[in-house]
């Protein structure tokens, strides 16, 4: 009753607030469409604060994690994310519970294929040539479009400007782990361009001291983690009549051969050959008219690679060969229109096809393909009140569509927020809306466990938000708490060795953030995670601690000298095996220390990492990394 309740007043909201009048001239006031977009290449819903859903902004420019060697540790030590390594070296992203099949990646607000399994693995992409990320951890708009239900990721690419025309950036660990990327960006009157080109490579992690030996893992360098991975990113932008931009991007990762490392438990020999992802997108922003733009994107992406299982520890033993090839291709166009000084209207749709080619020695003797349509609709309105306080609202309606279904399933994603801020920047947020996330190719067709009657899942989200910045002499401080509940159904798990739609969960919890600066040498950030759930259906948590911390120490020092000491806490995390049987992985704290020293072009980064060696596994039997030395530097011309 409720969700039918709330979905009328969105609806209800949408149709009041607009006004009678058609197109005006652009007005400059609080709620222009720039409040809303960054630019024609950045097709992003909007900024901090502002429209549905509060978005967290992590920088990866400077500081800690402009050294991270991938993505995946550029998540880490965000308030209630956990990021873990999984059974075939892949990410496991998880924000507030939801697992990684129901959160949407995007780069510059173009969805990243999601492939066969439903995840973007984030571990095997560098974070070369990404200035920050933004997530959304509670509703979304319907502008994301489909598959949300988890929250939404965007990774910001870096600009160029006038100033520079190269960058070279070299990064180092211990056991020959090393990045080296090569850039040249540079900004013109008409047009800008960027293009990078990136190596990494590892001989595998050391394993801390306290490891002990097992019928697998003999501890000192992780056994089989060898791999060398190659990127190259471009993107070229151009503005013409003033205000029309065409922007075209162009992304390939390349991993020839890529062992992947087994659980500490069970005895498997596993590499992955000729891994590869290519990222291609076509993207435009037009001003039809003062107030009305009109922004396009086309986009397609590729991915393949061999997947291989071994009897013996010298690979001469064949027991799995599998190769897998998935393309996509999408479709999105976006219409926002400035109605007057107070009100914003967006209106677009979303069209994204999947295609999956397999064959392997098991089930996909011959070449097994199998397709995925998704398509979505969206409309949202921003409507300002008074001076400190604005409403939006947004209406999604999505479907899916495969091959051998009757009757594709359609859902409806309403959405409401309101947003305070007054004029000393103290702010607070209301926010509630229903996301869904659809099944993934191998739920629908694993040729074993694959279903496809399968539904979406959905989640209504609710969260609340309150943000204080308080300065007392020279003492400034932020404080910003934020409280959500969700109530998620439809849940896809197995069941009788099947996919299906069976399992409900609510969970429920909290996150504080405050950061401190008592002078000019030192800021303090500090922020705590609570999450829990109530069990229906027997469902179980995994991966996701109850309680967490991250606590970051910033000192300015003379001579440009920085120093940073973050430590980060997770309590007891339920874990689950190959074999589904569960269970309890150790509270940690793992601390990390990094000294960096800036010249006017240079930079130079010395770091330790878990600091003081301490032993803990991110999944049961995928322990993590030991006592680290980094090395970096940055020098742009």
């Amino acid at each position: 009753m409720f969700s039918k309740a709330f979905g009328l007043a969105v609806l209800l909201v949408l149709c009041t607030q607009l006004p009678a009048a058609g197109i005006s001239s652009a007005v400059s006031d609080t709620l222009k469409p720039k409040r809303y977009t960054l630019d024609a290449i950045r097709i992003i819903a909007e900024a901090p604060g502002q429209g549905i859903g509060r978005i967290h902004v992590k920088e990866l420019a400077s500081g800690k994690d402009s050294q991270t060697l991938n993505l995946k540790e550029a998540m880490l030590g965000i308030s209630g994310i956990s990021t873990t390594v999984g059974s075939k070296d892949e990410s496991n992203l998880r924000i507030r519970g939801f697992r990684k099949n129901e959160i949407k990646i995007l780069v510059d607000g173009r969805p990243l294929n999601p492939g066969y399994f439903g995840n973007v693995d984030l571990n095997s992409l560098s974070a070369a040539g990404f200035s920050e990320i933004r997530i959304i951890k509670g509703p979304a708009s319907a502008l994301y479009g489909t598959n949300t239900m988890g929250g939404v990721v965007n990774l910001i690419t870096k600009e160029p400007n006038e100033q520079s025309w190269a960058r070279i950036l070299l990064r180092a660990r211990r056991n020959n782990t090393n990045q080296i990327e090569l850039s040249s960006q540079h900004r013109f009157d008409a047009w800008d361009y960027w293009i990078s080109l990136s190596r990494n490579h590892t001989d595998g992690m050391v394993l801390p001291n306290s490891f002990e030996p097992t019928f697998m893992e003999n501890g000192g360098v992780r056994n089989n983690a060898v791999q060398t991975g190659y990127g190259l990113q471009a993107k070229l932008n151009y503005r013409y009549l003033s205000s029309h931009t065409l922007g075209i991007s162009f992304g390939a990762t390349r991993i020839p051969t890529k062992e992947v490392p087994s659980s500490i438990y069970e005895r498997k020999f596993r590499k992955y050959k000729n891994w590869q992802r290519d990222q291609a997108s076509l993207m435009s922003e037009i001003y039809l008219a003062g107030n009305l733009k009109l922004s396009s994107v086309l986009s397609f992406d590729s991915a393949a690679d061999t997947y291989q299982e071994y009897n013996d520890s010298q690979y001469q033993y064949l027991a799995v060969d599998s190769d897998m090839k998935t393309t996509s291709l999408g479709l999105g166009n976006r219409l926002q229109l400035d109605l007057s000084e107070r009100s914003i209207l967006d209106a677009g749709f979303r069209i994204e096809g999947i295609e999956n080619q397999r064959k392997d020695n098991g089930d996909y003797l011959d070449w097994t393909s199998n397709k995925l349509m998704s398509v979505s609709a969206f409309l949202q309105h921003g409507y300002q009140l008074v001076p400190a306080l604005k409403l939006h609202s947004s209406l999604g309606v999505s479907s899916f569509d495969l091959e051998g279904r009757k009757h594709p399933e359609l859902i409806l994603e309403p959405a409401l927020a309101l947003n305070y801020e007054s004029p000393s920047s103290q702010s607070f947020s209301l926010s509630a809306g229903r996301n869904s996330a659809f099944p993934t190719m191998r739920q629908l067709f694993s040729a074993q466990k694959g279903n496809k009657d399968l539904q979406a899942q959905t989640a209504w989200k609710y969260e609340a938000g309150y943000h204080q910045p308080i300065k007392v002499g020279k003492l400034s401080s932020m404080l910003g708490i934020m409280l959500f509940y969700n109530d998620t159904t439809d849940l896809i798990d197995l069941k009788d060795g099947k996919y299906s739609n069976y399992q409900n969960v609510h969970t429920y919890g909290g996150e504080i953030e405050a950061r401190f600066k008592p002078g000019s040498i030192w800021e303090l950030g500090a922020s705590y995670s609570y999450l829990d759930y109530e069990q229906i259906d027997g469902y179980i948590l995994t991966e996701s601690p109850r309680h967490s911390v991250q606590l970051t120490n910033n000192f300015f020092l003379p001579y440009h000298i920085d120093l940073i000491l973050s430590s980060d806490y997770a309590d007891i995390r339920t874990s689950q095996d190959s074999g589904y049987s569960f269970h309890t992985l150790a509270p940690y704290w793992v601390h990390d220390l990094q000294i960096s020293r800036s010249w006017k072009h240079t930079r130079l980064v010395i770091g330790v990492e878990n600091l003081f060696d301490t032993y803990y596994e991110g999944e049961y039997g995928y322990p993590e990394r030991g006592l680290d030395f980094t090395l970096g530097m940055e020098l742009e011309l």
